[in-house]
């Protein structure tokens, strides 16, 4: 009995799909594929992998060069939930007027401010690894201790510690 081609046409386009299926499947392997900051290189079945490392700008760089004005401050604190607030910018009411107080930081350890049109100068620098503390003296005021607790490029929350206040400082608009 003669086999009519169409049925021997079937099992013979089955196998040329299975096998373009197996071929559309298959990886290129010069493409290389990230996950989480880490990017994975398949050649000649060797996988290579390279962590991505992205780092943002330093402390120093975040705090130099601009002028700061406070926007907030917390006499005698000690903590969170504590001190009193004695002035925000904007606000009324305010126990003492840092309206017109404004420093900045130069990357040369100089540091210089303006409080009611009276210039101050000194100098400051970091006193601890971290970048994160730092002493100021100020002509007339002597030495001030303070830790910086968060900085971006455009907010500032730093704990004085010789006057035990806690002030939030934004970059002074253009």
């Amino acid at each position: 009995m003669k086999k009519p081609i169409a049925l021997l046409a079937v099992p013979a386009l089955y196998a040329l799909l299975i096998l373009s299926n197996l071929n559309l499947s298959s990886c290129t392997k010069s493409n290389p594929v990230t996950v989480r900051d880490t990017t994975y290189i398949t050649v000649n079945d060797t996988t290579i992998i390279k962590d991505t490392i992205t780092t943002g700008p330093s402390i120093l760089s975040m705090l130099t060069g601009k002028q700061w004005e406070l926007d907030t401050v917390y006499w005698n604190y000690t903590g969170p939930g504590t001190g009193s607030l004695i002035y925000a910018r904007g606000g009324t009411g305010n126990a003492e007027d840092f309206d017109s107080w404004y420093n900045t930081f130069t990357i040369d350890g100089f540091f210089w401010a303006v409080e009611n049109s009276t210039y101050l100068s000194g100098q400051w620098n970091f006193i601890n690894s971290e970048s994160n503390t730092y002493v100021n003296n100020l002509s007339g005021y002597g030495a001030d201790y303070a830790r910086i607790l968060k900085l971006t490029d455009s907010t500032m929350t730093v704990y004085d510690s010789t006057g035990t206040a806690l002030d939030i400082e934004k970059v002074t608009p253009p």
